[in-house]
């Protein structure tokens, strides 16, 4: 999927650098520089912040010992794995394109600056949609615990039965 992602802006960029359509980004590039580099560089944090948080959550799903989540993990299997990966890669990949951008920016390249931001955000889009969709099954498999725990608490051994208790 972050290889369409880049098809993506290619499709835009190419035709744009040639001026056969509209160049979405002519604001940025003609932008103060300093400001370009200033909004590039606080997606750098929003991005670090998501992969960090990616980290939280695979790590919260690998710990995990109790039945539901072990089930979770089997199920899952290899694609699951792989979204925790790209949640992460996506995250970090994110942070690093935008510092691209400023540092083009900076080295007065700004015409290529946007392009390397856009996919940053959607990586970085794309990457939080899966994350939370991660999470939801991560909740899942909590809840199903939590009843799973809660039904075994309430059955009472046989010895336990009400005619089976002495009379006092």
């Amino acid at each position: 999927m972050n290889l369409a992602l880049l098809v993506v802006v290619l499709i835009q960029a190419v035709p744009s650098a040639f001026g056969w359509i509209p160049n979405i980004w002519t604001g940025m590039i003609n932008a103060d520089p300093a400001l370009s580099t200033s909004i590039y560089l606080g997606f750098v944090g929003a991005a670090s912040i998501v992969a960090g948080f990616a980290g939280v959550v695979v790590v919260f799903g690998l710990s995990g010992s109790s039945p539901k989540f072990r089930q979770f993990r089997l199920v899952g299997g290899r694609a699951l794995a792989q979204n925790w990966t790209s949640t992460i890669a996506s995250g970090f990949t994110a942070a690093g394109l935008s510092l691209v951008s400023a540092l083009l920016t900076i080295a007065d390249v700004s015409a290529l600056a946007p392009w390397f931001f856009e996919l940053a955000i959607l990586l970085l889009v794309h990457g939080s949609i899966r994350l939370i969709w991660l999470m939801r099954g991560l909740v899942g498999a909590v809840t199903a615990d939590d009843v799973l725990k809660e039904r075994e608490a309430s059955v009472k051994p046989a010895s336990e039965a009400p005619w089976r208790r002495k009379a006092s």
